[in-house]
């Protein structure tokens, strides 16, 4: 995977982030079909860029040997994938049903947070996305903190950007 298209991918995904939970919210009150169609494009898109995202955890992992990470990045690629079509798919009546990928999303990202934290070679970058990741699942979990989603979504876009940069200028093979 190219690092450089992971970065750029983290880039575009944080300036979405608000956005995207914007357009949700006007949709969610307004039921107007041109907004929810705006709101499903974005969560395509958001869908999209998640690939090279995790893609780009996985080739940081394969080359720091880091096998949890690897790992994770491979778990929560299909999972992010599934509760896009998901968030799409499910109508905003369905209640509870709609919350149970939500929490379980939360604690996949709660444990990538931890696999992030490996990444000692990076620094105060690594610990940061760490601690942003495993704090997201957190939000994510309890539900009603899930608005604070996209204040968290912005900064790990940022930093993950800045990872991937960095990764990706590094000469060494391994970047442990």
């Amino acid at each position: 995977m190219n690092l450089k298209i992971a970065a750029w991918a983290a880039i575009v995904n944080a300036i979405l982030v608000i956005p995207a939970t914007t357009l949700t919210i006007v949709a969610a009150v307004s039921k107007n079909p041109i907004v929810s169609a705006f709101v499903i494009s974005l969560t395509i898109l958001g869908g999209i860029l998640f690939i090279p995202l995790m893609l780009g955890y996985a080739t940081v992992a394969h080359k720091s040997r880091l096998l949890f990470l690897k790992g994770m990045a491979y778990v929560i690629l299909p999972v992010g994938i599934l509760l896009t079509i998901w968030s799409i798919v499910m109508n905003e009546n369905s209640g509870f049903l709609a919350v149970i990928p939500v929490i379980v999303f939360g604690m996949l990202e709660l444990i990538f947070g931890i696999a992030v934290l490996q990444l000692k070679r990076f620094g105060g970058i690594a610990i940061a996305l760490g601690v942003l990741h495993i704090v997201q699942g957190i939000f994510l979990m309890t539900v009603l903190m899930a608005v604070l989603v996209p204040l968290t979504g912005i900064a790990i876009g940022i930093l993950e950007a800045k990872l991937f940069f960095t990764a990706d200028g590094m000469k060494t093979a391994r970047l442990k």
